[in-house]
């Protein structure tokens, strides 16, 4: 059995814009997409970048390696993204929760740690 090809990622591709233009800049969150390799299978994930994705990072291996960055409005539009950064099919969902933007909170607390849109 073939071991999976790893993701590669272009220059282009270390920024990629939402896909939501109607929502106000500062409602955007900053997501970081990691990539490690598991017994020759390459992974993947998808975290908030700053405190509200410690969690997640924490359980990711030591060699993950930061691939891409990109700036989301919800949930769907992070996953939207994240999908086609990865050459996957389109993300569906059939939740109304994963359209509504992200809590105002959350962009307070990466605005806090020094994170902006530019």
């Amino acid at each position: 059995m073939e071991s999976a090809q790893a993701l590669t990622y272009s220059d282009e591709m270390d920024e990629i814009p939402d896909t939501t233009s109607s929502t106000p800049v500062a409602h955007k969150l900053l997501h970081e997409v990691w990539q490690w390799e598991e017994d020759g299978m390459p992974l993947s994930s998808l975290a908030l970048a700053g405190p509200g994705g410690d969690g997640q990072r924490a359980f990711q291996p030591a060699d993950a390696r930061l691939v891409a960055t990109l700036w989301a409005v919800s949930h769907c539009d992070a996953m939207t993204q994240y999908h086609r950064l990865l050459g996957r099919e389109e993300y569906t969902t059939d939740q109304p929760w994963d359209y509504e933007p992200y809590p105002e909170e959350w962009v307070v607390e990466q605005r806090d740690a020094g994170i902006r849109p530019e």
